[in-house]
């Protein structure tokens, strides 16, 4: 199965602990179509996977989101869940029992001033003030100057990844993401300590560049602690980090 890394993780929940293959892609369907096809060329049978603005993808032949089978899987769904005297609510319910739950805040920022978004990018990745940084850096000194913050809404941040620069720090010495670098800006922070789970990515648009997009995703043993987690953070990314000022 596969879904694009601004998309839910619950499929990646539910892969880790049922074994199956799971792969990431950036974001659209494109890509995730080519990454299904490269699967399927190296044997592996795709049976989903989808993007968070409402695509599906399923075992059709067709690799590309698929409206009319997503309409059709639903109704057998939710036809065999009442003959058994269930329901497409009741089926959710337990898999959040058995995955966990999740809770996701996904919007934007408005930014009056574009052009002020690379410099708040650059601000994250090499601290305040980030003039006067160089514009092309050797990779070995481009780690040197990195100065992620390491905390936000007073929760420990455990990874970034970053695919603007291509780096990720769960893979060191070399930090090289296992995704393509993005030609937007796009940085993802994981968050550990009393926030459990929660991802946040932080990205711009290609043909929006007065939108600056988020997506937060918190999981939890119960729903309400899982969104008030999530919450704190999209708060917070507008206060404490500035993204609500640009």
């Amino acid at each position: 199965m596969l879904s694009s890394t601004v998309s839910s993780h619950l499929v990646a929940q539910i892969a880790r602990q049922e074994g199956f293959k799971f792969k990431e892609t950036l974001t659209g369907f494109k890509n995730i179509g080519n990454e299904a096809l490269n699967l399927e060329k190296e044997g592996y049978k795709v049976l989903f996977a989808y993007e968070e603005a409402l695509g599906y993808m399923f075992e059709t032949g067709i690799f590309d989101k698929d409206g009319l089978a997503s309409i059709v899987v639903w109704a057998e769904l939710a036809t065999e869940l009442a003959q058994r005297g269930s329901s497409v609510a009741e089926y959710l319910e337990n898999i959040y029992k058995t995955y966990g739950y999740f809770a996701t805040n996904n919007g934007y920022f408005v930014c009056k001033d574009p052009s002020a978004v690379k410099a708040k990018f650059d601000s994250l990745r090499f601290g305040e003030p980030s003039e006067g940084k160089p514009d092309h850096f050797s990779r070995s000194m481009m780690l040197d100057q990195l100065r992620y913050p390491s905390a936000l809404a007073g929760y420990p941040i455990t990874r970034i990844r970053d695919l603007t620069i291509a780096y990720d720090d769960s893979y060191p010495p070399q930090c090289l993401p296992d995704l393509p670098s993005s030609s937007d800006e796009m940085i993802t922070f994981y968050f550990g300590g009393e926030a459990g789970e929660v991802i946040a990515t932080l990205r711009t648009s290609g043909t929006e560049s007065w939108k600056l997009k988020y997506y937060v995703e918190g999981r939890a043993e119960d729903q309400l602690t899982a969104q008030k987690k999530v919450d704190q953070i999209v708060s917070a990314l507008g206060e404490e980090w500035g993204f609500s000022n640009l």
